[in-house]
């Protein structure tokens, strides 16, 4: 019996003693990363997404090629050794010790508006990686630290080294830890790339075409005998020919197809004819690789150029119309070296993107010929990040990806020049961002970072003014029309000028067509909206009663808008008792999502949405966007006590500074 109680009490006595190394474990690196965070020589910033999860990126910065290993950071390394003792995993990883085993590493636990919330890292060879797992009373609680450096010389020549890492803590007891992938995130997807057209596609084609000749034929001889079976049999074997097609069709070639077949499908006096018809022109459909565009094109699309704060990032409705009539058709032939490592190079419609043409590199060189639109935009990208933009036109282009140099028509060496002269300033962003291998675009030095988007803005308009009189400005204004004020637009997008109908500019001149409609000192215009309880109203109701009113549009579909809504409960917080009322109007097709995620983040200042009955094809199109010119979002307007616009487009601290030069009482 008393050897039963001795056992009893020395288990009992193990597993105190356990749970005291663990919390001693959990104790020290706490302090650990405390005493990190408030070193002097360390930049860091607190960038944690979600409850029962903190996030620090941390940043150094020295001139010279080299960087010693910082204090700060030597302490905080030591701190993770010296506790893996009390830990129940752990993972080191230096460079030193070779290739990564795994390159994604994920925690997951469970939401209660998403199924699951998850926080990942991606780790590349070249990264320090340190991993501690505790077991405590709630579950796992787990910290992580991971780093690396960086040379680079700025524009004028200076050499610099960074450090740029992150510390992660996942708390809380429901976190799991996924086992680690072995899939590289930074291989270039294939999946869904076209191949570029060959000989072989253009031998097929034309059997294809003798074949559709051959039936279009039959046909028009079965339907002057009015024998309707052998119509139905030729518009039978019309479907099983193009159905059993497996080669690739440029734009020009389906179209010439579809002539072809054309009395098949407008035949009216046979309604399932004529929609076996249809069905075989889809299926061909399928099989263009998309040169010329016909039509509209529909896209949604993340206005977020190279230089730009992420307060100015939008989600954009991007709407192209491509006129047949216009569209000429050139032979495009690259030539190109570029990294011996690259394994892929993909050549990619961008404004609007299309789905990229894969090709492969053989000691550094690829080769790609394709029949495409006329000066369209196009990206030539390797996998390991270097790429360059191009016009389609007919004269041949040899690239160098590596250099960022290229030898093709007058317009494109131009426009290459341009590019490098922008893309001198790209490596000084690691001054001011945490930017692990491009892994990460948080801003560490706001004030820093602002100057350098400043010089870059004014470069790209300086490249707008030296080229009014070609196509270069189209990248530009595409790429970054979200970031440009009404007057700016005015002044680069003025018809007439040599690029103002490129069709790459349609969305941008819509977005500017609507800036128009929310211009300072405009009144507010009245529209339906709905409550959380499915109420309608009038922004009327709201608006123009002798309240300043910040109208905050975002959805909750989106994480780019959904964290404005952090400005928006801190405008409510401290404006509550005074003549400010804060308001979201979500774009929501799913209101019972919306109202959920209103709920479940404790978002208490007043919302309002577009009415029931939304869709997402007609989304756009809604009666209260339409009044205010609303192409992106987030989007948000300053309402005076009268009524009339105070200012619009303002995020983040603009917002809150605007707000607080304001006479709100």
């Amino acid at each position: 019996m008393k050897r039963h109680i001795y056992t009893i009490v020395l288990l009992i006595a193990i597993v105190l003693t356990a749970k005291a190394q663990t919390q001693r474990g959990i104790d020290a690196l706490e302090q650990a990363v405390k005493t990190f965070l408030a070193s002097a020589d360390v930049k860091s910033k607190d960038t944690h997404w979600s409850h029962s999860q903190e996030q620090w990126c941390f940043k150094y910065v020295c001139t010279g090629d080299t960087m010693a290993m910082p204090a700060s950071l030597t302490a905080l390394h030591d701190a993770f050794t010296q506790n893996v003792r009390y830990a129940t995993a752990s993972y080191f990883h230096s460079p030193a010790d070779g290739p990564m085993p795994f390159s994604i590493l994920r925690f997951v636990r469970n939401d209660s508006f998403y199924r699951h919330i998850t926080g990942t890292a991606h780790i590349k060879d070249n990264h320090h990686f340190y991993l501690i797992n505790f077991q405590d009373a709630n579950g796992l609680n787990s910290y992580h630290l991971s780093w690396c450096t960086t040379t680079f010389r700025d524009r004028n020549g200076r050499p610099f080294t960074t450090l740029d890492g992150y510390i992660c803590h996942y708390f809380g007891g429901n976190w799991r830890m996924d086992k680690f992938a072995q899939d590289d995130p930074w291989q270039m997807n294939t999946q869904h790339m076209n191949r570029p057209f060959s000989g072989d596609d253009l031998s097929k084609y034309e059997t294809l075409t003798a074949q559709l000749k051959y039936l279009a034929d039959t046909y028009q001889t079965q339907k002057a005998k009015g024998n309707e079976k052998g119509c139905d049999a030729t518009v039978y074997m019309l479907k099983k020919v193009c159905d059993g097609f497996d080669g690739q069709l440029t734009q020009q070639q389906f179209s010439d197809l579809t002539q072809l077949t054309s009395a098949m499908k407008e035949d009216k006096s046979s309604e399932q004819r004529s929609r076996i018809a249809h069905q075989a022109n889809s299926g061909l459909w399928k099989k263009v690789v998309i040169g010329k565009l016909i039509g509209k094109i529909h896209s949604w699309a993340t206005n977020n150029g190279l230089f730009m704060l992420p307060d100015k990032h939008r989600v954009m409705d991007e709407q192209y119309d491509y006129g047949f009539e216009k569209q000429k058709e050139v032979k495009v032939t690259l030539t190109g070296r570029t990294d011996r490592r690259c394994q892929l190079v993909s050549v990619q419609q961008r404004h609007p993107e299309m789905k990229p043409y894969a090709i492969a590199v053989d000691s550094g060189r690829f080769t790609f010929s394709m029949p495409m639109a006329e000066h369209q935009l196009i990206e030539v990208a390797d996998d390991q990040g270097h790429s360059i933009v191009l016009f389609t036109d007919s004269v041949p282009v040899e690239i160098d990806l590596a250099r960022m140099t290229l030898s093709g028509s007058q317009l494109n060496n131009r426009f290459a020049d341009c590019q490098r002269r922008l893309s001198a300033l790209l490596p000084e962003r690691h001054l001011y961002m945490h930017l692990m291998d491009n892994s990460d675009d948080t801003v560490i030095d706001e004030a820093g970072y602002q100057q350098l988007v400043a010089d870059a803005h004014q470069l790209q308009m300086d490249i707008i003014r030296e080229n009014q009189d070609n196509l270069i400005p189209v990248w530009y204004l595409a790429e970054n029309y979200t970031t440009m004020s009404h007057q700016e637009l005015y002044h680069w997008m003025q018809l007439g000028l040599p690029y103002a109908d490129h069709v790459a500019l349609q969305p941008a001149r819509a977005y500017y067509e609507g800036l128009g409609q929310r211009l300072p000192g405009k009144l507010f215009a009245d529209a339906a909206c709905i409550d959380t309880a499915g109420v309608s109203h009038r922004l009327s109701e709201y608006i123009g009663h002798g309240d300043y009113v910040v109208l905050y549009f975002w959805s909750s579909f989106n994480h780019i808008t959904r964290n404005g809504t952090k400005v928006m409960k801190q405008l409510h917080k401290q404006y509550a008792s005074k003549n400010l009322r804060a308001i979201g109007l979500a774009i929501d097709t799913n209101k019972d999502g919306w109202r959920q995620y209103i709920r479940s983040r404790k978002l208490t200042f007043d919302h309002l949405s577009t009415p029931e009955g939304d869709s997402h094809a007609d989304m756009w199109n809604q009666e209260l966007l339409k009044a205010y010119g609303i192409h992106s979002l987030p989007e948000t307007i300053i309402f005076g006590p009268d009524g009339r616009i105070v200012s619009t487009g303002l995020m983040g601290d603009e917002l809150l500074q605007k707000i607080a030069s304001l006479p709100v009482k």
